[in-house]
């Protein structure tokens, strides 16, 4: 009872702060500046300041001639300072960042000598003095000039972040889905199975930030990082774009016969799959292979459906007609793609809407979304199988309005409502089995698996569907009002409704093992914050405090240890004595501090407390112990928690180079992990909080902006992340049964740990006129060139060694696999004609085809080659999805008018 009254006191106290003030979105910006005359150097009171071309986006000097705009979305501005008697000035290229602060000043001058405008371009400083941790800001034009496919390719490359063996991005040796990413200030997750749930086209995005160090308290449910997506809005000109990129023009060296070694499996002239090849590699039947090569014309059909390989992507933004201050911007793109891999494909249909409508002091904004994939990923024990193997759909809608009403020069609020769906499918075409809702079997035409460890499957269906049906309703209010000069103070309150629904089993043929789950369950989730930045001259602060509530709505086992239900006369699970799940509530404390030495020397450092929800999957799994293998769910489990100290050092060393310099320590407790237990009798393993690590490491950026044609910027990370264990289901793959004496309590590398990661990125862009003349032609005008580096460690892995009597086994992740190194490059030809712009463009990604390994086996260190005792073909033990993606190469072309 007490703990109940100290949570709703805390509950009480942060509505109270709600009420009397302060929010803020984490999508817009702002100006800060002053205004003198020139000559006496006075400041100048009441002098309108605004920006050109959104006049009523603006403010007016104080009686000290300083002035303050607030809420401005990300872009780059002229701004403007007007007062009767003076002549006006115009700074023009003023940038705007999300959460940051540009300054400017402004000098008049008396108009009675000259009449006209007075035109300077704003100093664009290579650092910001009021970021507190480490931030990577990405603009707009970025994604249209690297060769990048998409967003998460671009903080991909920024430091503290590297790719486990499954391509998945890890930030500062935290998991997957330790990452939250926004859009537009809203949170985008999938509350079930963890992760970014959505899709945002490249060319939609206005400006995206990437947030590794100590992030301020607006942002939670997240352990290790924030991307924050602000998605562009519609201008007062009719513009578009038209791009075509080609798939991979050059042929992968896997879609053929006999690529890697001789096919193990072929086709009789009874067209039948038989054995061509023996256990000793040698050939035992002179058959053709029974490899085949994909078509796209093969695959499902997902509207609009046109069987053509490549990528179209289409931007429309303006005005619409005959409404006036409405605004609309809308991107579409069709993609159909092939995979490198023996098999495997890729259909994605994505869809943009943004409409923008202003009036007087209110500005509402329309976000709509959709997005439609259907694919089928390579595994390489189903090579001559593949239409038995699963495809999967993965559907999402996201639907987001929100209102922005601005009470004063220094004070405006949001409010923003959203409603996000998913639907995840994996399925395997043609089959279909019917349950009754306890999990009994009544129909199937699935084929049960011919053998049970096979070197290939031949005669069988994959045998796993999984059903999800995932929405969350949301409603987030902002404000934000700025005291003074000194203070902006901010505050949120948030709050999401989720309706999970989940179906999934396995092998659904009669006396398979079905591992039947299938549940609804509505959690409930509340987060709010306080937080004040404080900016002087001399340091610049942010403060804040966050609390976050959730709600899981669903019973437990009132002890792991203690199975809460009892079979029934039909061998049925049945619940019993279940109890109530306590909420579960966090307060995360959050400080930073920048100190600004001069105007090209920053120290700064952050500390906070960050919590994560573990997935709703660990909590709601079945909790039926009497099933084979049996992994229970844990609505009792914590959330997840890290504490994070960050200092660095941002240097200005030329007027276009800077540098930054960071440190970090994480310290890691409650992470979910699962625990094999006996309990006569049934022997099952549960979810719990009984994983831990830490994470130590460093970042070295160096920056060189655009200048004498050409760009360039290099990140460099150093990072130690160990653990004792790398992901929850580690102890269930791992350590059950009489492996579970085995399980290891203390730390080693983590699977996905890299030492060292060093990526970069070099440009080159050629004006008009420019180079050698040839015909009154220059060959090199309008021609731009950009690369990118990647080179990291290897990954860890558990070597083992054969004896004459057993495998003997080394400490755990005590190996290496063999570094990586890829480099990416993109070449593009602009022509001009009349008020078109013609791109012609090509990709090369993987340039120099480099062999890089996701897994290699055990004995040897190697991707390919398994060691003398191994004792199957070679077919099967060279799997082409232990490399990494080799050289592709692509063309296109845009129109941009």
């Amino acid at each position: 009872m007490n703990f109940l009254k100290r949570s709703r006191y805390i509950l009480l106290v942060i509505c109270l702060l709600i009420s009397s003030g302060k929010l803020f979105a984490g999508t817009t910006g702002k100006i800060v500046g002053k205004v003198i005359e020139k000559t006496t150097g006075n400041p100048l009171p009441l002098v309108n300041v605004f920006i050109v071309g959104f006049e009523n986006i603006g403010a007016a000097t104080d009686l000290d001639g300083n002035f303050i705009i607030l809420n401005i979305p990300p872009g780059v501005y002229s701004v403007k300072a007007s007062m009767i008697g003076f002549r006006e000035s115009i700074i023009t290229g003023v940038t705007v960042r999300v959460d940051l602060t540009t300054r400017l000043e402004f000098s008049l001058e008396d108009n009675s000598i000259e009449f006209g405008d007075i035109v300077v371009s704003a100093k664009q400083s290579m650092i910001n003095k009021d970021e507190t941790s480490r931030t990577a800001i990405i603009s707009s034009e970025t994604f249209s000039d690297l060769p990048v496919a998409s967003f998460q390719d671009v903080v991909g490359l920024q430091s503290g972040f590297v790719s486990g063996s499954d391509g998945e991005l890890h930030a500062r040796g935290g998991r997957g889905g330790e990452v939250v990413y926004l859009i537009d200030g809203i949170p985008s997750r999938d509350p079930l199975g963890g992760g970014f749930s959505g899709q945002v086209d490249k060319y939609a995005i206005q400006e995206l930030q990437v947030l590794t160090g100590g992030f301020n308290a607006e942002y939670g449910q997240a352990l290790s990082g924030v991307v924050n997506i602000v998605t562009k809005e519609g201008g007062s000109k009719l513009k578009g774009r038209v791009e075509f990129t080609s798939d991979q023009l050059n042929e992968s060296p896997y879609h053929k016969a006999d690529a890697l070694a001789t096919d193990q499996w072929g086709i009789d002239e009874n067209g039948e799959m038989v054995e061509r090849l023996g256990t000793n590699n040698t050939l035992i039947r002179d058959v053709p292979s029974a490899y085949k090569k994909q078509s796209i014309s093969d695959t499902p059909n997902l509207f609009p459906n046109i069987d053509f390989l490549g990528q179209l992507s289409t931007v429309l933004s303006g005005p619409v007609p005959f409404i006036p201050d409405l605004k609309f911007f809308v991107t579409g793109r069709f993609l159909n793609s092939l995979d490198q891999m023996p098999w495997g494909y890729n259909k994605e249909r994505e869809y943009n809407a943004k409409l923008t409508y202003s009036f007087g002091d209110i500005k509402i904004n329309a976000n709509f979304n959709r997005f439609y994939r259907i694919y089928k990923p390579y595994l390489h024990s189903w090579k001559y199988l593949p239409d038995s193997y699963e495809t999967r759909k993965d559907y999402k809608w996201r639907d987001n309005i929100k209102l922005t009403h601005v009470l004063s020069e220094r004070s405006f609020y949001d409010v923003s409502f959203s409603y996000n769906r998913q639907n995840f499918n994996r399925y395997t075409p043609g089959r279909e089995a019917v349950f009754t809702d306890k999990g009994e079997l009544i129909s199937s035409n699935y084929l049960r698996r011919n053998n049970s460890t096979p070197p290939f499957w031949t005669q069988a269906d994959n045998g796993i569907y999984i059903l999800n049906e995932v929405s969350t309703m949301m409603l987030k209010f902002d404000f934000v009002t700025q005291a003074g000069n000194h203070h902006l103070f901010k505050t949120g309150v948030e709050i999401q409704q989720q309706d999970l629904d989940r179906l999934r089993y396995e092998e659904p043929y009669f006396g398979g093992f079905h591992n039947f789950e299938k549940y609804n369950l509505k959690p409930l989730e509340f987060s709010a914050y306080v937080q004040d930045k404080i900016e002087f001259e001399a340091f610049v602060i942010n403060a804040g405090i966050r609390f976050d509530y959730a709600d899981v709505k669903d019973t437990r086992w009132e002890s792991v240890r203690n199975p809460a239900g009892y079979l029934d006369e039909n061998n049925n699970w049945v619940p019993f004595g279940e109890v109530e799940t306590d909420p579960k509530q966090q307060i995360s404390p959050r400080l930073g501090i920048s100190f600004p030495i001069s105007d090209k020397t920053i120290f700064y450092s952050s500390y906070g407390h960050f919590f994560q929800l573990p997935n709703y999957q660990d909590m709601f799994t079945s909790r039926d112990p009497s099933q084979d293998q049996a992994i229970i769910g844990n609505p009792g489990i914590k959330s997840q928690k890290t504490v994070a100290f960050e200092f660095g050092l941002k240097q200005t060393i030329t007027e276009d180079y800077s540098l930054d310099i960071s440190a970090y320590s994480k310290d890691i407790t409650d992470l979910v992990g699962s625990t094999y237990l006996t309990v006569f009798p049934y022997e099952y393993t549960v979810f719990d909080n009984s994983n831990y690590g830490g994470v130590q490491g460093f970042e070295v950026s160096l920056n060189k902006r655009l200048r004498d044609y050409w760009f360039a910027n290099l990140n460099y990370t150093y990072s130690v992340a160990k653990g004792n264990e790398s992901d929850p289901r580690e102890g269930f793959n791992d350590y059950r049964r009489g492996s579970s004496i085995l399980r290891p309590k203390r730390v080693f590398f983590l699977d996905f740990d890299r030492t060292h990661v060093l990526y970069g990125s070099v440009g080159l862009e050629f004006p008009n006129d420019f180079g050698p003349e040839v015909f009154g032609v220059h060959l090199l005008e309008n021609i731009n060139m950009n690369m990118v580096l990647r080179i990291e460690s290897g990954l860890p892995y558990t070597p083992t060694k054969p004896d004459e009597t057993n495998q003997f086994t080394f400490e755990k992740n005590s190996g290496r696999m063999p570094s990586t190194q890829k480099v990416d490059l993109r070449i593009s030809k602009i022509v001009k004609l009349f008020d078109l712009r013609l791109t012609l463009f090509g990709i090369v990604n993987n340039l120099f085809d480099a062999l890089n390994p996701r897994t290699v086996w055990s004995i040897t260190g190697d991707a390919w080659e398994a060691g003398p005792s191994y004792t199957r073909t070679e077919d099967r033990m060279k799997d082409p999805s232990a490399m990494q993606a080799r050289r592709s190469i692509q063309l296109g072309m845009r129109l941009d008018f």
